[in-house]
């Protein structure tokens, strides 16, 4: 646990006596070396740097820098740059000597390590399951033949163990006609039924030779749902599983015929980042929700999520290769890894955050979120009482509309293994909105200085709005997930945003953006 505003003591589990701002400050001022808060910490140097150190060098540290400066100094001389000084360094390698104790004791959830998982189960591609036949050439009850043809469809499914635990994906097709993604299917001809073989070496064309191996037939059987749209009884859907990926372009184009959608893209978010997937497509799975269930072991896995991190075309791509750093310890659940919602990340994708300017090219990767136990924060729930949440609303006042959005001191990692607060809008007064005046029209929050989409100056912006004739403001809270580890998220793929015909100021409602 890694909290913000927490002193060190004794190396105990118990809880933490809570930092005060004059031992924030104290210990500030006794710190002459900043450095960048942009820059992420290499824990082994931390390890390094403090090797020979004793082992109860908490209580000395914790004396020295409270013993040498009285209690009396202004706080208005504190400069925010300690959220990065040694005073982070020394807190982070106390929470690494003591991970281990407290993933004994705490339960959280997940383990902070990746674990090794390869007894894999995937029982709706049983052959022996009633749902698949493998006697395909049989289709007399076959209705839709049209012109001495009929349609074949592949449900190619690929385990995925790049992830935290591994997860499933499924190959699309984007159709060139109306951009919505499809089965991928082709044409056979009734006078020839070899469609096995034929199906077969398409794929082998497409995925790599011997990459795919044939399971069955999608048939009804007595434990599906009963979804009439997905006709399973007029369609030959032909399930293949792709035992490796030979494509190793991490980079989505518009351009593109062959997609891969998660679950949680299938199923809930029925879309690919801005391309619906069709009915026929997702009929199936909920006529057969098995079809999205793996097992380790006989224990089903967790789907993970799929959220975005925007940024610049340059950082991009740098991020779906090492993935994004951890956020400031000023950041509303702590220093952390967050996410976002598409259409969210587009302002940090299309738009400078310093200036409110539209960028040449925006940048967005898609990620897989592995949530474990999530904490929900609310609208109703008590403001955080912390002394860095007190610090930050005492330099800007306005969030303190949000101060139930926060935990500087990271309570919530104790008991769970992400932290999630949906989007918001509140309405404010004029005199409330510090980035506005009478001839000011640009509604982007000039407080901005990060690109990282977990930066705590640059998770709302204000709008004007207007209502039976009046202008109103309104304080938009961006959603936000919050994970407490590394290894919980993986980097699938990114792209770039083409701004030519974004509005030259970030809109809420605007969504039509594409993908070069």
């Amino acid at each position: 646990m890694l909290p913000s505003s927490q002193r060190l003591r004794n190396n105990k589990i118990e809880k933490d006596k809570p930092m005060t701002l004059g031992d924030i400050e104290r210990f500030y001022k006794k710190t002459n070396t900043t450095r960048d808060a942009t820059d992420a910490r290499d824990n082994s140097k931390i390890k390094r740097k403090y090797k020979n150190d004793d082992d109860d060098y908490a209580d000395d540290y914790a004396d020295d820098y409270a013993d040498d400066y009285a209690d009396n100094e202004l706080l208005s001389e504190l400069n925010p740059s300690y959220i990065e000084s040694e005073i982070s360094d020394k807190v982070s390698l106390r929470g690494m000597i003591q991970e281990e104790m407290y993933e004994n004791m705490l339960d959280n959830g997940l383990s902070v390590k990746k674990p090794k998982m390869t007894n894999i189960k995937y029982p709706f591609s049983d052959k022996s399951s009633k749902h698949l036949i493998q006697d395909i050439d049989v289709i007399d009850e076959y209705e839709e033949i049209t012109d001495g043809e009929i349609l074949v469809e592949f449900l190619v499914y690929y385990i995925n163990h790049t992830g935290y635990k591994p997860f499933l994906e499924f190959m699309l097709f984007k159709s060139s006609e109306d951009d919505k993604l499809y089965f991928p299917n082709f044409l056979q001809s009734t006078s020839n039924y070899e469609i096995v073989e034929n199906a077969s070496l398409l794929l082998d064309n497409l995925l790599g030779e011997g990459l795919s191996s044939f399971k069955g037939r999608v048939v009804e059987s007595p434990t599906m749902n009963d979804v009439k749209s997905a006709r399973i009884h007029q369609r030959i859907i032909l399930l293949y599983e792709l035992r490796e990926k030979n494509d190793t372009d991490m980079r989505l184009r518009h351009t593109d015929s062959i997609w891969w959608g998660t679950v949680s893209e299938i199923f809930n978010y029925r879309k690919i980042m801005f391309y619906d997937i069709s009915n026929t497509v997702t009929d199936v799975f909920l006529a057969y929700p098995a079809a999205i269930k793996i097992f380790h072991n006989e224990v089903l896995l967790e789907t993970p999520m799929v959220f975005y991190n925007g940024s610049d075309s340059n950082t991009a791509k740098y991020n779906a290769i090492f993935s994004i750093k951890k956020a400031n310890n000023d950041s509303r659940y702590g220093p952390f890894y967050y996410f976002t919602d598409l259409y969210n990340a587009m302002r940090y994708a299309c738009y400078d955050i310093d200036t409110g300017e539209k960028n040449k090219k925006g940048g967005v990767v898609r990620f897989v979120i592995y949530p474990g136990k999530m904490k929900v924060f609310m609208k109703k729930d008590r403001p955080d009482k912390s002394d860095m949440t007190k610090y930050i609303c005492s330099l800007n006042p306005l969030k303190k509309k949000t101060a139930q959005f926060r935990d500087n001191d990271c309570k919530w990692k104790e008991q769970y293994n992400s932290a999630y607060n949906g989007v918001y809008k509140i309405p404010i007064k004029k005199s409330e909105n510090t980035n506005s005046n009478d001839d000011d029209d640009d509604d982007n929050d000039s407080d901005n200085n990060d690109i990282n989409n977990g930066d705590d100056e640059s998770d709302y912006f204000i709008d004007k709005v207007y209502e039976k004739g009046k202008q109103k403001y309104i304080y938009y809270l961006a959603m936000r997930i919050c994970i407490s580890e590394y290894n919980f998220q993986t980097p699938l793929s990114y792209c770039y945003i083409d701004t030519k015909d974004v509005p030259d100021k970030y809109e809420y409602d605007f969504k039509k953006y594409k993908i070069i």
